[in-house]
């Protein structure tokens, strides 16, 4: 064996580096998929009277407990935001994948808008306006979000690119019922809709941390190889 021309150090730096982002992105989308249902269920416990399966998540941000739901939805905010620009640096189908990312980075700051005014829920004023629009935006956003990513995935992850398009089949079948389901079980409705949309950027987050850890397996081969041609 022989040393190649090229030295590979600045390669292999350039590609631990890009793992190191998608790691960071990944785990970042994660603690704000598990912040999110942490805290609607420590919400849900400590609100007296609170209902999970009749009353819904913006109930909780209301009162003294508020800040518990409405720091889970900001993290969830952030970590939706660092998995648009892990995927974003991927690039591949970059067309699809860039219009994608930028519909996450926007259901990431329409979910901080939502927790903001999560307080107006079921009132009449400016504030409730925001938080509705707000909702119907989220439902536009996800649909376009999982059916760009779902198809931009299908050359490298045939798997993945399933999931994706599943999880947005099943909210474009699901989410226009939202705002006609009878008082009695509004609240686990809405906790359905939101776990499609928690367990899409969860396997969002596993993927790109897989994609890491594929990155550094090769760094590690290329620098094995390199170590036994000296």
């Amino acid at each position: 064996m022989h040393l190649p021309d090229e030295n590979p150090r600045p390669f292999n730096s350039r590609e631990r580096r890009k793992a190191n982002l998608f790691s960071t992105c990944a785990v970042l989308g994660f603690v704000g998929v598990f912040a999110a249902i942490i805290t609607d269920l420590i919400a849900a416990a400590v609100v007296d009277g609170y209902s999970i399966i009749q009353q819904s998540i913006s109930s909780l941000a209301a009162g003294s407990y508020a800040w518990i739901q409405d720091g889970g939805l900001y993290l969830l905010s952030i970590g939706t935001v660092a998995l648009a620009v892990g995927l974003a640096r991927w690039r591949y189908d970059e067309g699809r994948l860039l219009a994608g990312a930028l519909s996450l980075v926007l259901i990431g700051i329409d979910i901080a808008v939502i927790a903001y005014f999560n307080e107006y829920a079921g009132q009449q004023n400016q504030g409730a306006n925001i938080h509705i629009n707000a909702v119907y935006a989220l439902g536009i956003l996800f649909t376009a979000c999982a059916m760009l990513i779902g198809y931009s995935l299908r050359g490298v992850a045939r798997n993945w690119a399933a999931f994706s398009a599943m999880m947005g089949a099943l909210w474009i079948l699901t989410a226009p019922f939202f705002f006609i389901v009878p008082s009695a079980w509004f609240g686990l409705y809405e906790r359905g809709l939101a776990l499609i949309l928690v367990c899409w950027i969860g396997g969002m987050c596993w993927l790109l941390q897989r994609r890491a850890m594929d990155i550094r397996r090769k760094i590690s081969m290329r620098e094995v190889v390199a170590h036994e041609a000296r």
